[in-house]
């Protein structure tokens, strides 16, 4: 037996640092990212940020929850104001105004992220409201955008982590981290104040936890908080939180038809010594547990939607239909031809491309964006089409391509149910399903060469979206 000096086995901290280095790498992209986009994109995002602003200032200002009637606070006016918005034909009050009127903002100033869960919002703005008191930044905004980081971070973190108890080798999970976490639509989020900033958190949450409670680390009722959190944060996480639920049920199929234990992961690379603790192995769940599991997960995320869509109701002090954001979009009949709109279609598949701030709206920017567009739609195609119920890690990249397309659809039609209007999807709504892309995004990748192909990738992306943040 070697001991850690002899030359076959390296000392501890090398160990320990053979571990660590993958994490410590997306952490410091995710939070390199995020700080540089908000300090080179100091308007406010056109995709609602003040109104997100107002609900995170007034719980910690007036402890209010914002609900469906409020319009715009003091804080949020004054940083519209002041800031400016990135909205072309739209100019807010002069910051010098002493006094502001919510009916000078856009839609009348009324505040439409009053659907949204607090939890997001608590969170942020706890940790904006901690470092305005200390001085070191003079308003809320700068560092809620920075903790737009942080939620990347940590949602990264769990992806690196979940792939590696998947099995996947740890330098193709890095890239692909790094790939996905610059792309346009997660480095918005995470650079601006928003509910889906939380959203890649919350899809890798979902993921980690149904992973350790099939190897039998935690137990089943962890499954039901994780699904309630991820809901918590936003609805829209649904799309994460189905992903992980419609696996869990080809793991029962798979049970159920081959009952001998798996005991490793087909669909996982032979790492070696680079690859996951557990190689895959998956705990000898029966059909009935996976079953309850997917059950509970469904039922967390699920209840805590209806709860809180109950209370918004039952707090509005308007119709829906009053607020100009919806009443432009009212459509009296059932949007048959919506569904067929291939923005609409594929508005979710996958979430990584779409808005970039004016500095990133460069042709090398939106070249990379690109080739991780197709880079993620290729995954989960392929996955789709050689489906294998015994190939698990195909098994999550196809029901990841399913969910992402269906999810679009089917959010045109929960905004017309509920309240007879039409909203396209964007990509940012599919953000819960990012750690499942990357988990499968690089399980796909086989030997050296296709290491190297997809590190210097990432590399070229890293180059591109920080260098430009950072030279620009």
């Amino acid at each position: 037996m070697s001991t850690p000096d002899t030359p076959d086995a390296p000392p501890r901290p090398a160990r320990r640092w053979a571990r660590a280095w993958p994490y410590a790498v997306v952490i410091v992209v995710a939070l390199a990212g995020s700080a540089l986009h908000a300090a080179q994109y100091t308007q406010l995002s056109p995709f609602d940020e003040s109104r997100h602003i107002d609900y995170m200032a007034r719980l910690y200002e007036d402890g209010h929850v914002v609900e469906l009637g409020d319009k715009l606070g003091e804080t949020a006016m004054r940083l519209e104001a002041c800031r400016g918005i990135d909205l072309p034909g739209f100019i807010p009050p002069p910051c010098a105004a002493k006094t502001l009127n919510p009916v000078d903002f856009r839609d009348e100033g009324y505040d439409n992220a009053v659907n949204n869960p607090p939890l997001y919002y608590l969170v942020t703005g706890g940790v904006a409201t901690a470092v305005k008191a200390t001085g070191l930044s003079d308003n809320i905004l700068d560092p809620a955008r920075v903790m737009g980081g942080a939620w990347l971070a940590l949602g990264l973190v769990l992806a690196l982590y979940a792939g590696e108890l998947l099995g996947v080798r740890r330098v193709p999970l890095v890239a692909a981290a790094v790939i996905f976490a610059l792309a346009a639509e997660p480095l918005l989020m995470a650079g601006t104040v928003n509910a889906d900033s939380a959203s890649v958190f919350a899809g890798a949450l979902t993921l980690v936890v149904a992973l350790l409670w099939e190897r039998r680390r935690i137990g089943v009722g962890w499954l039901l908080a994780a699904g309630a959190v991820a809901a918590a944060l936003k609805m829209t996480n649904l799309i994460g939180v189905g992903i992980v639920a419609a696996w869990l049920l080809t793991q029962a199929y798979r049970r159920h038809r081959w009952p001998e234990p798996a005991g490793t992961n087909a669909g996982a690379d032979d790492g070696g010594e680079d690859g996951g603790e557990d190689g895959g192995e998956d705990g000898g769940r029966t059909p009935r547990e996976y079953l309850w599991a997917a059950g509970l997960v469904v039922a967390g995320a699920v209840g805590v939607t209806v709860v809180w869509l109950a209370i918004a109701g039952a707090r509005a002090t308007i119709d829906a239909l009053d607020l100009p954001s919806n009443r432009q979009f009212y459509e009296p009949g059932f949007p048959w031809r919506t569904f067929v709109v291939r923005q609409n279609v594929f508005s979710l598949f996958p979430p990584v491309d779409g808005f970039r701030a004016p500095v990133l709206d460069t042709t090398m920017n939106q070249t990379v964006g690109y080739a991780a567009e197709l880079l993620a739609s290729a995954v989960m195609v392929v996955a789709a089409l050689r489906f294998n119920v015994r190939d698990r890690l195909g098994a999550l990249a196809a029901w990841a391509g399913v969910l992402l397309l269906v999810a679009g659809p089917a959010f045109i039609l929960s905004t017309w149910v509920v309240n007879r209007v039409i909203f396209e999807p964007v990509g940012r709504y599919g953000l819960s399903a990012i750690a499942a892309i990357i988990v499968v995004t690089a399980a796909t990748v086989k030997g050296k060469v296709g290491t190297v192909v997809v590190s210097l990738f990432a590399v070229l992306v890293a180059c591109t979206v920080l260098g430009t943040l950072a030279f620009s």
